[in-house]
């Protein structure tokens, strides 16, 4: 009996993406926060903007796709996201709209965040860019706690996140927040 083939563009392009992605995660550190439960920052909104789901934001994932070109095409190890890492996102087993933030300003998105409760109480931090244009005012650090709170509240123990190792703002900003390398 054959696949149903709905299910096996996204199947195929999750395999395919992790198979492209394999020499990026080697450029990568991973970084870990190893007691979640420990972990106590407050979520603080940034001067101007929110952080909602991409669900409240009333977009789907496409708008990831875009977002991500925005924030990332300045940064170390960049590669563009295409029709294939959609797929994958949403054919992943532990996707979950509700664990995608986006901040805005006004009508204007300009960051996201995606965090991913993953077996064995580990969170996954799969990714975090904010606009070059709005850099520096506390953006990352809103997504990023809006995340850790997100997996903290799905029962994780500890969060990880990779981070090319060139990227000196980023890694300022996790081990800031308790990130540490293992």
């Amino acid at each position: 009996m054959l696949a149903q083939p709905q299910l096996v563009l996204p199947l195929l392009a999750r395999r395919y993406v992790s198979w492209k992605e394999r020499n990026v995660i080697q450029e990568c550190l991973e970084l870990r926060i190893s007691d979640l439960q420990e972990w106590a920052a407050p979520v603080e909104a940034f001067p101007g903007g929110e952080v909602v789901t991409l669900t409240q934001c009333g977009a789907g994932e496409w708008l990831l796709r875009r977002l991500h070109r925005e924030c990332f095409a300045d940064s170390p190890g960049y590669r563009p996201a295409g029709l294939l890492h959609i797929l994958a996102l949403r054919a992943a087993p532990y996707h979950d709209p509700q664990g995608i933030f986006i901040a805005r300003m006004g009508k204007r998105e300009i960051g996201f965040c995606i965090g991913r409760p993953r077996p064995g109480g580990r969170g996954l931090i799969n990714g975090l860019g904010v606009h070059p244009e709005f850099r520096g005012r506390g953006v990352g650090r809103a997504l990023l706690r809006t995340a850790l709170t997100y997996l903290h509240g799905k029962g994780a123990s500890e969060a990880v996140i990779r981070v090319h190792s060139e990227n000196a703002a980023a890694l300022q900003l996790y081990r800031s927040e308790g990130f540490r390398e293992f």
